[in-house]
């Protein structure tokens, strides 16, 4: 571009100078001479004169929207850059755009920039990764151009070749010093510590976790990678989708930092205790197994024992199940897939369930959800299952998922529990994650309105999620017999022994005169895992309670605004002035909200819901007491 561009732009400038120089005289002689019978056409060269000399060629060039308009006598640049700013009120980082207009007089702008271009891609070895972008750099007001001097290097002074016989004592020469510009100082990068989730991968694109999952779950994970790295499309090697076995074991040995997927057999927790894994999981959404016809089978509904009955072989015919006189032919996926461990979980709970492998004379193999799901829509005799979301994505308009007991699978039955066939579909990350780590960071991220709003516009799930669920397996919390999987309000009575004695310890601190009254620092205490978190109302106070731990590494502290007095007050206080309208069966202080809790009576609780006093966000309730600056959790009993 630059070259043809150059040379055209040379030669027009060239003709305009020869016009500017030739019409005026030939103007001035013509109109003077009554004898001169061009007059005609010189009006037509002097208006092709002005024309050139003033009718601007427009350039774009692809550096984000600069454009110029190049005439003989001036140049207009027309600059666009791109910005970003962070929203003071929310964190959020938005884009915008720069732009300016400069104005130029007889600009210099015939420089062959193709010298510039070979120039500097021998400085750099002519690698493959550098570009080479026209700019314009914009005028420094008082800076004075460097005068060259005799060596012909600018700002320094030149050596004399010697002579044997000088002949006259050479004139001094002023050596100008050209006026250095300072250097730009580079905008700091923010911490990614201080970042929102939702813009700390867009600064640091490098730190974004390994993301697996199985099939069924790479549109959402291909969607949470988009969203938070602010781009239109996957890498390709991040999100990963090795499938839920792969998924798990990936996992296991730190090849994935955060997996969308079901929950892991025995065969996979047996891999997590041989690699001493503990694993940290919460549900997020239901999801369903959708047993699968081609859209020509006149069977749209089936019972769970007639399912049963296709796959041990007692119903063989369609017409046994209302269908045509015509075989089934039932389909089945390999052992460790996701959707065939559902199959079998389903619908033989004891683990009895046939070996299909053994028996391809009365069934029909299947690889992968793909192939299982255009095997059955092309064979009109043929049943299948597959994940429902899966199903709605990819073939919503191929394949046909029969009526369970009545119920079609969907959203709706999914979350009133009516179709028989429902899974629970979880996202997980090793126990150990550090808190502030990208992986953490993006699991506790999940439950977000935003992350909702990317699991329902790709699944079919009915989102809801809920409490880290821990499965231990590294030998360590044998003294409390760790066992399956537990909710985050179970386990504090079983922490590793560290955590609990220094919670014994800081409760051993304390000297009762009445009431269980705390010290005015002290706002509680709670256990995450194997660490016990203390929370106080101020800084001075985590010396204190770092001597009364004798300085445990199991020990974090947290600054609060309310100690717990002040939060068991106002709580006490709250739940006297409505015990009259409604029925308060309990009341206390959440130590990780730094809040009050009070439980009424569920069917006062309804009432209360729907009052005047309560505000709502999701399933939450709450009130807020202004004055005190302390919000309430109001919930129904159990």
């Amino acid at each position: 571009m630059f070259d043809n561009y150059y040379w055209s732009f040379l030669v027009i400038r060239g003709v305009a100078f020869v016009i500017i120089g030739i019409v005026p005289v030939l103007f001035a002689l013509g109109i003077r001479s009554e004898k001169f019978k061009g007059k005609k056409a010189l009006k037509y060269l002097l208006i092709i004169f002005l024309i050139v000399v003033f009718v601007p060629i427009p350039v774009q060039y692809k550096d984000g929207g600069t454009t110029e308009y190049n005439a003989p006598l001036y140049r207009v640049i027309r600059w666009k850059q791109m910005g970003f700013c962070m929203r003071e009120y929310d964190d959020h980082i938005d884009d915008y755009w720069l732009e300016g207009i400069e104005f130029q007089i007889i600009p210099r702008n015939t420089e062959n920039i193709n010298d510039l271009t070979k120039e500097y891609r021998e400085k750099t070895e002519k690698n493959e990764f550098v570009k080479f972008v026209r700019v314009y750099p914009r005028s420094v007001e008082g800076r004075e151009k460097p005068v060259p001097t005799p060596s012909g290097i600018t700002g320094t002074e030149a050596t004399p070749t010697p002579e044997t016989e000088p002949t006259a004592t050479p004139e001094p020469v002023e050596v100008v010093t050209p006026i250095e510009e300072p250097a730009p100082t580079a905008t700091p990068m923010p911490d990614p510590g201080d970042l929102p989730i939702e813009s700390v991968f867009i600064f640091y694109p490098e730190l974004f976790p390994v993301i697996d999952s199985s099939t069924a779950r790479k549109p959402i994970t291909e969607a949470i990678y988009m969203e938070l790295n602010g781009v239109n499309s996957v890498a390709a090697d991040n999100p990963l989708c090795s499938k839920t076995h792969g998924a798990w074991l990936n996992l296991a040995d730190k090849k994935a930092d955060i997996v969308f997927l079901v929950a892991p057999t025995e065969e996979e927790e047996s891999y997590f205790r041989e690699k001493k894994v503990n694993i940290e999981m919460k549900p997020y959404g239901y999801d369903g197994l959708g047993f699968i016809v081609s859209p020509e089978c006149p069977v749209q509904n089936l019972t769970s024992e007639q399912i049963r009955g296709i796959y041990e072989c007692t119903i063989t015919n369609w017409s046994q199940v209302g269908g045509p006189d015509a075989d089934i032919h039932p389909y089945f996926r390999n052992e460790q897939s996701g959707s065939q461990r559902l199959f079998e979980g389903f619908l033989w709970p004891d683990g009895d369930a046939p070996d299909f492998s053994s028996m391809l004379d009365r069934f029909y193999f299947a690889d992968g959800m793909s192939s299982i799901t255009e095997e059955v829509a092309r064979d009109p005799y043929a049943i299948g299952y597959n994940i429902v979301s899966y199903l709605d994505l990819e073939y919503e308009d191929y394949i046909v998922a029969v009526a369970v007991d009545g119920a079609k699978p969907n959203t709706d039955t999914f979350k009133d529990h009516s179709y028989p066939f429902i899974t629970t579909a979880y996202v997980a990350i090793r126990a150990d994650e550090a808190p502030n780590s990208p992986a953490r960071r993006i699991y506790d991220w999940i439950g977000s309105d935003m992350s909702v709003q990317k699991i329902e516009s790709n699944s079919s799930l009915a989102v809801n999620v809920g409490d880290s669920e821990f499965l231990i397996y590294d030998g360590v919390s044998q003294e409390y017999d760790f066992a399956g999987r537990e909710s985050r309000s179970d386990k504090t009575a079983k922490l590793q022994a560290n955590a609990v004695l220094a919670n014994e310890a800081v409760y051993a601190s304390f000297d009762f005169d009445k009431d269980y009254v705390y010290p005015d620092d002290f706002a509680g205490t709670y256990i995450d895992y194997d660490i016990l978190y203390v929370a106080v109302t101020g800084q001075q106070a985590i010396d204190r309670y770092a001597e009364i731990t004798d300085r445990s590494p199991f020990v974090r502290f947290v600054v609060v605004n309310n100690s717990y007095n002040c939060l068991m007050d106002c709580v006490r206080e709250y739940a006297a002035s409505i015990k009259d309208d409604y029925r308060v069966t309990s009341y206390g202080v959440d130590t990780e909200k730094n809040a009050g809790v009070i439980s009424l009576d569920p069917v006062d609780y309804e009432r209360f819901r729907d009052s005047d006093l309560a505000y709502t966000y999701g399933d939450l309730c709450y009130v807020f007491i202004s004055e005190k600056d302390i919000g309430i959790y109001v919930r129904p009993e159990g």
